[in-house]
């Protein structure tokens, strides 16, 4: 393997933190790249047209799949000792990055390629990473230690008590989250808003589709004890309203909006969706009938399954959403950061 020069002034090891699409996996590497507390270089991936679904076939990965610009910026010197990535796209350049300059590879989620080429998976129970002496599988996804914050933000420091956060998602592996559910969804968050008194703070996500959204406001108008946020549509208010709300319905298609919730110490609802069946599960099933879906994901070529709704259920009834989880939370990222540090380190 070329071993690339560090230079020897280089004071702590530096890490790169390979930022793609998706916003929930962009979100977990920065966590867990601000908890190393070495510096951190974002370095933004960028496809090139019609090159996302190429399978990761190569020990060593490839820049092929990248834009001109992605390609210079990874092959910028210095090296970083520690590359932190997720996602299938993210795989070919944390591979190049091992196999040409050094680095070592900590992946988060699920590996899209067989689990060994990385130095460490970093995954949770939905997404059905095969195990590995390398593999290590939390709980919880990766997420920011509870702030103790002095007050509200803002104009929700006047809302009534209790405050119900309301987190809505969208279509995941397995699952629907379209108008239908987004009604059903409403009615929930105003049937409990009648049972309980208050206000409602409802947001939704980058996932969360526009026939979906319209369908929530049309619900829910706002008003003054009522507050809708549309992702990209308003100033994005999700982070405020984890702040001040005290309790939570989060829909069941992420388990990141789940962790987020549950790390505030206050007690959360699943809302439960509409099943469905998706292009990945068909192969899935057509690969098992012939014995051959389990060498296939092991081999990154296919979806392993995300098991959400078990993994949901899990939490559940483990008793992780009735103000327990915070000490859990904040444990994993802790050991995923010392985790990491010690791959850092292992690459001077």
């Amino acid at each position: 393997m070329f071993q690339a020069f560090r230079p020897a002034a280089q004071a702590a090891p530096v890490v790169w933190a390979l930022l793609a699409r998706r916003p929930g996996d962009n979100a977990q590497i920065e966590t867990l790249a601000a908890a190393t507390g070495l510096p951190v270089v974002v370095k933004r991936l960028e496809l090139r047209k019609g090159l996302e679904a190429l399978p990761n076939l190569r020990r060593t990965g490839s820049l092929f799949s990248y834009d001109a610009a992605t390609q210079d910026a990874l092959r910028a010197a210095p090296p970083p000792d520690l590359v932190i990535a997720a996602g299938k796209r993210s795989a070919p350049a944390a591979l190049w990055l091992k196999a040409r300059r050094g680095s070592r590879l900590l992946h988060l989620g699920r590996s899209w390629a067989p689990g060994a080429w990385f130095d460490a998976v970093l995954t949770t129970p939905q997404y059905g990473q095969p195990p590995g002496p390398n593999v290590v599988v939390n709980l919880f996804p990766l997420t920011p230690p509870r702030a103790e914050a002095a007050g509200d933000p803002g104009d929700l420091a006047a809302l009534a008590r209790p405050r119900l956060l309301v987190a809505a998602g969208g279509d995941a592996a397995g699952l629907r989250f379209g108008p239908a559910e987004a009604a059903a969804l409403a009615r929930r968050a105003l049937e409990r808003q009648r049972d309980d008194g208050g206000a409602l703070m409802v947001a939704t996500s980058p996932r969360t589709s526009a026939a979906a959204a319209e369908a929530l406001k049309a619900a829910i108008p706002p008003s003054g004890d009522r507050l809708v946020s549309i992702f990209g549509e308003d100033p994005n208010r999700y982070r405020d309203f984890l702040a001040a709300a005290d309790a939570a319905i989060v829909t069941e298609d992420s388990v990141s909006m789940a962790a987020d919730a549950a790390a505030t110490g206050r007690p959360v609802e699943f809302f439960s969706l509409t099943p469905r069946r998706d292009g990945s599960g068909l192969l899935r099933s057509a690969l098992g009938a012939i014995g051959l879906d389990r060498r296939a994901a092991a081999a990154g070529l296919i979806d392993s399954g995300r098991e959400i709704r078990a993994h949901m259920s899990a939490l559940k009834t483990g008793g992780w959403l009735d103000g327990s989880a915070p000490a859990r939370i904040e444990a994993e990222l802790a050991a995923a950061a010392a985790l990491a540090r010690r791959l850092a380190a292992q690459a001077r």
